[in-house]
């Protein structure tokens, strides 16, 4: 059922600067507009795994669920919705804007309702549609309401009765509680049977960053204030983690690690270097499936975070710069393995990508779930103090790039490099999470 939308963007009439009226297109009767809307959303954010058993996808079960509930259920609306803005932005079409929030208010009823009850109702729908709506508001996030989709992050969380928070929503997966019925699928939530079965699975290991993550913030706010021996068991502790968490991607079967597709060459030519969206110099990578791409990204992020502390610690106990030179070396071959992996998210065909100009941005934008698997990576990148500034800025020109071209709002936020609160950045996580889980 998904296909692609063919629709163009509206651009503005030749030798002016104003934009056509935006009406419903003549090819598609208004009886039909619905399911189009459904197809395209399908299309651009579900993607069914090659192998249930070895990967989960994005949302790989909705368009089984819908199939099963009808084009008329709440979930079917709410997937429309979603379609309907996404498209309605990244095409410059507010005709699709007003379908997507007719629907959207039509929903919110019902989901408040079912979050004030849940006793009373059929949980995975409610649940599906918790998420949907969430995404909705992340597509349609903008500087007067940057942060509309914790709401739903929260209902989302009531209804699992986790806290609202990405760590939470692992635990609750991790110790077997029955949220959906694809999270009983395999060890956990990124627990794949590709490892050779060295070490821990990766689930367990992000678990341990809780406890490292609010113990920084206490530490490396004042450090002045703290003993170094407290700074002392960070440090190991971060450095511990870091190592397992390496180990866990060492142990990767080769069949499941990403394949070099090929290398784009530095622009010699450019006296000033801003490599386009997609043409970082170096490698450019490709994966069993963007579910993979994605896991395989959090992992380097959460390493990125552990150098990062472990380089900020290091640097108040051992101010001696050979000291960090490991640990920044490292960074940077992470660092590099995410941008690798940046044209395979990003791009519809990353073969015809490479056979272009490798200096430009991507042309041809790729389905809007590789966006949301990365934008939360490059926005956590950009904000790391020891991440290169020319990489940070590079980060958020991705970002502006997933906000322009895929519309999705919130990435356009996380570009401007507001003071986004980090309730909205938890809660965009946990409703990304659990769309793994459907």
């Amino acid at each position: 059922m998904a296909r692609k939308c063919s629709l163009p963007v509206r651009v503005p009439v030749p030798g002016s600067s104003s934009l056509p009226p935006d009406i419903l297109p003549k090819e598609v009767p208004r009886d039909v507009m619905g399911e189009c809307a459904l197809r395209a959303f399908f299309y651009d954010f579900c993607i069914v795994p090659i192998n249930p058993t070895l990967s989960r996808g994005f949302l790989g079960g909705l368009e089984r669920m819908v199939h099963r509930s009808g084009l008329q259920s709440q979930v079917a609306k709410a997937c429309m919705a979603v379609g309907y803005a996404s498209h309605g932005v990244k095409l410059f079409r507010p005709f699709f804007v007003q379908e997507a929030e007719e629907l959207y208010h039509e929903l919110l009823s019902a989901l408040a309702q079912a979050i004030r009850d849940p006793g009373a109702i059929d949980k995975e729908p409610t649940v599906v549609m918790a998420i949907l709506l969430g995404l909705y508001e992340m597509i349609m996030a903008r500087d007067t309401a940057p942060g509309n989709h914790a709401a739903h992050a929260g209902g989302l969380a009531a209804l699992l009765r986790i806290e609202n928070d990405p760590l939470s929503l692992l635990e609750a997966v991790c110790s077997g509680r029955s949220l959906l019925p694809n999270a009983l699928r395999g060890q956990g939530m990124f627990s794949t049977v590709c490892s050779l079965g060295r070490g821990k699975d990766l689930d367990t290991l992000l678990l341990r960053l809780q406890s490292i993550c609010r113990a920084s913030e206490t530490l490396l706010s004042q450090p002045s204030l703290h003993g170094t021996e407290q700074l002392r068991i960070l440090l190991a502790e971060a450095s511990a983690l870091n190592t397992d968490i390496a180990q866990w991607q060492q142990a990767q079967s080769d069949k499941f690690k990403p394949t070099t597709a090929r290398h784009i060459k530095p622009d010699y030519t450019s006296r000033q270097f801003r490599p386009g969206v997609g043409s970082w110099p170096g490698r450019v990578d490709v994966y069993f499936d963007m579910s993979f791409a994605a896991i395989w990204n959090i992992s380097r992020t959460a390493r990125c975070f552990l150098l990062d502390l472990i380089i900020r610690i290091s640097e108040i106990l051992e101010p001696e710069a050979s000291e960090q030179a490991p640990y920044k070396r490292d960074l940077i071959t992470l660092l590099c393995d995410i941008i690798a992996s940046i044209p395979y998210l990003l791009t519809e065909d990353v073969q015809a990508f490479l056979r272009q100009d490798a200096t430009h941005d991507i042309s041809n934008p790729g389905r809007a779930a590789g966006g949301l698997l990365l934008m939360h990576q490059l926005y956590a990148l950009s904000k790391l103090p020891t991440v290169f500034p020319e990489m940070q800025e590079y980060f958020k020109r991705c970002l502006g790039w997933i906000g322009e071209r895929m519309g999705i709002g919130q990435a356009s936020l996380f570009a401007k490099d507001a003071d986004i609160k980090m309730e909205y950045v938890t809660s965009g996580c946990v409703i990304i999470w659990a769309a793994l889980l459907v």
